[in-house]
């Protein structure tokens, strides 16, 4: 059972070796989401991550293209994203980990006006996700 918890939990060898991430100094300690999705450390000093196993034969990859070639003012208020393709391997992406905002003392002391400002741009996102027919299907998460 200890060996499946393993398997489910921990991020892939070759992704934790890839020299993309070396480079970077990112190293992945937990899932965000099992087989897929990890975080990076919890440290004040570094940025934290997310990196993302694109499933072969997904869109995703040429949506994040898509998009982030378009102009990065609102109504487009996507995550900066590098997609990483190595060939032999799935392609991920490497994007900023949101939770310290969200969690972040200052937003604790958001006035009315802020918090409808925050919802207003994440509406505004997904109303621009469909405005080019792109499902998000991520709001609830």
């Amino acid at each position: 059972m200890a060996a499946h918890y393993e398997l489910t939990f921990n991020s892939p060898e070759w992704l934790n070796e890839h020299p993309e991430l070396i480079r970077r100094g990112i190293e992945l300690v937990g899932p965000l989401k099992p087989y897929c999705v990890w975080q990076t450390g919890h440290d004040s000093w570094t940025p934290n991550y997310a990196v993302k196993l694109v499933p072969p034969g997904c869109e995703e990859v040429e949506i994040y293209e898509q998009l982030h070639r378009l102009n990065p003012a609102p109504p487009n208020h996507t995550l900066p994203c590098d997609v990483i393709s190595s060939g032999v391997h799935p392609p991920f992406l490497i994007m900023p980990y949101l939770d310290k905002i969200v969690g972040h003392p200052y937003t604790r002391k958001w006035d009315l006006l802020q918090i409808l400002d925050f919802f207003r741009q994440v509406i505004e996102g997904i109303e621009f996700l469909h405005d080019l027919n792109i499902a998000h299907m991520m709001s609830s998460s």
